[in-house]
């Protein structure tokens, strides 16, 4: 049985595959999974749970990924997504305009959003599933005029901001 003593403030979220099963903060055997991607994450226990979300949320805000599931219901975005689940002009690398959606939770590949400096990318996908890649918020809105401009500006500025105060907690308790 594992103690309860303290043996980390900040983690980075690493492989929870074939790793103990207790909180990889204090090693309580009360735990729970936060995932960042499939089998990446913290294992913690309830006294350490909003330390597995800030650093969990810190990882994500640092390497510019976001998991679509975890803001797909947020009102900041919900609006857009709503749209793009119906589909939107999507441009090939051919150059060719095609009607895509926006990628199920279920698709093949975990759906990310992906954050630039000065733009996010959403995942979009064939009508058909054949093919997929993410997409700028600005070249979503400058092919489908029927978009309102808001929810693009709306979705874009929630998205790089999103996390960044998780990544200012997280590096000040690393101190």
């Amino acid at each position: 049985m594992a103690t309860s003593t303290l043996r980390n403030k900040v983690l980075t979220p690493g492989s929870l595959t074939m790793r103990e099963s207790s909180c990889f903060y204090c090693g309580s055997d009360d735990h729970c999974d936060y995932m960042v991607e499939d089998f990446i994450g913290i294992r913690s226990c309830p006294q350490h749970k909003q330390w597995a979300v800030r650093d969990c949320r810190a990882y994500c805000r640092e390497r510019g990924t976001i998991p679509l599931s975890w803001v797909q219901n947020n009102e900041a975005i919900a609006g857009l997504l709503t749209f793009l689940k119906a589909g939107a002009k999507v441009k090939r690398s051919s150059g060719k305009l095609e009607e895509w959606i926006l990628a199920p939770s279920k698709y093949r590949e975990k759906p990310y959003i992906f954050r630039y400096d000065e733009d996010c990318t959403l995942p979009m996908v064939a009508r058909d599933g054949s093919a997929s890649k993410p997409v700028f918020i600005h070249q979503l809105r400058e092919l489908n005029p029927q978009i309102d401009p808001e929810l693009c500006n709306k979705a874009s500025k929630f998205l790089l901001e999103l996390y960044k105060t998780d990544l200012e907690d997280h590096l000040a308790a690393q101190t």
